[in-house]
């Protein structure tokens, strides 16, 4: 937000972010958050960093959506306890 002489500047995808955020700790996990009010909570910043599709990450999703058994099996050569955490 940004405040410039009587006008109020919002940015909407924040705004929206962050109150959907708040949707979803209170109703699915019983978590009351105020985004708006504090933007450096810590479930804000971890769901920022679960959804960060940037860099390595999108390549890796990209190969799990185009040869799952491919990335799979390259994964768990790369990370060898990678394949304790994935879901058969």
């Amino acid at each position: 937000m940004c405040l410039e002489g009587n006008v109020l500047t919002v940015e909407m995808k924040d705004l929206f972010t962050r109150y959907t955020n708040d949707v979803i700790a209170t109703s699915a996990f019983g978590i009351g958050c105020d985004s708006l009010k504090n933007p450096k909570n810590e479930f804000y910043e971890m769901g920022r960093g679960v959804t960060n599709f940037r860099g390595l990450r999108a390549l890796i999703f990209l190969g799990y959506m185009i040869s799952p058994k491919l990335m799979k099996v390259r994964m768990s050569v790369l990370y060898p306890h990678h394949n304790m955490m994935t879901v058969n």
